[in-house]
Formats: C-alpha cells, structure tokens, sequence
C-alpha cells in the first residue's frame, strides 16, 4: 500500500504502509497530506525519477548496499534501508558527534528530544548512489573513533 507524503528527490512523495497507517496518517496529518497541488516541474521530475528507478535497479539497490557495508563495518544490526540511525544518547554527545563529522566533510544530522525520547539521541545517516564505498569506509572509520564503537 502507498499513500502521499516525502519521496524521489524533488517534491512531496509516498508513504508504504499497511491501510490502517494509511488511514491513520490520512486522518490525523490533513494538514500535511492535502496541502497543495503539485507543481507540474515537481510531478515531471517525480516521473523522471521512477523512470530511471525502473531502469537502473543497481542504482535503486546501491543505497541500502552502502548502508549495510556502514552498519557491517561498526558491528550494528544490518541495515534494512539507506537510513542507518546510529544511537548515541544524550543530545548533547549527538550534536558534538556531528559538528565534528561536519568538520571531517561527513553531513550526518543529530536527531534528539523532542524528536526522540530523552536519552535516545541519535546520528542520522543517510545514504544514496551517489556516494562510493570509499566515503562509507571513511565515514564508519570517523564514526569508530567519535563513538569508541569497535
């Protein structure tokens, strides 16, 4: 199933989920799911982009690839999309976590309260095609030494 929501790099996109998720998000988000029409360079692009995700299926599977090659590489629960979160604790360790990744040339965001539960901050990273696996070597050696993970 599939519904509206965030998707395809460019506008809007899709939610997977069972119908009563759907159904749920659709009642309680109506702020976010019917807010305006798509702009037609928006809806072009969002075409253009399951186009090329039909085409060229390495380029779909390269991302969860990468992210599971990150989560093998620092001993995590191998990764089941090309989001890894990477549970630090307190939002404060989080945040210095990833000023210095930054400072490394590592765009890994913090995510803490109110987002997440106090005492569960954590590093979202994110994966794509573009990426190699050089980067992601790089990235889980820094991540080894910013969080003693082995």
């Amino acid at each position: 199933q599939w519904a509206p929501v965030e998707a395809l790099g460019s506008y809007g996109g899709y939610l997977c989920a069972s119908r009563p998720v759907i159904d749920l998000m659709t009642s309680r988000a109506r702020s976010f799911v019917y807010t305006t029409g798509l702009p037609p360079a928006s809806a072009a692009a969002a075409l253009e982009a399951l186009t090329i995700l039909e085409a060229e299926p390495d380029r779909r599977a390269r991302p969860l690839t990468l992210a599971r090659r990150f989560t093998a590489r620092l001993g995590l629960p191998e990764a089941e999309s090309a989001v890894v979160p990477v549970l630090v604790g307190e939002a404060q360790a989080a945040l210095d976590i990833s000023a210095a990744l930054e400072a490394s040339g590592f765009l890994v965001v913090a995510i803490r309260p109110p987002t997440v539960p106090a005492g569960t901050a954590r590093l979202r990273v994110a994966f794509s095609a573009a990426h190699d696996e050089a980067q992601v070597d790089a990235l889980a050696e820094a991540m080894t030494v910013l969080t003693g993970r082995a």
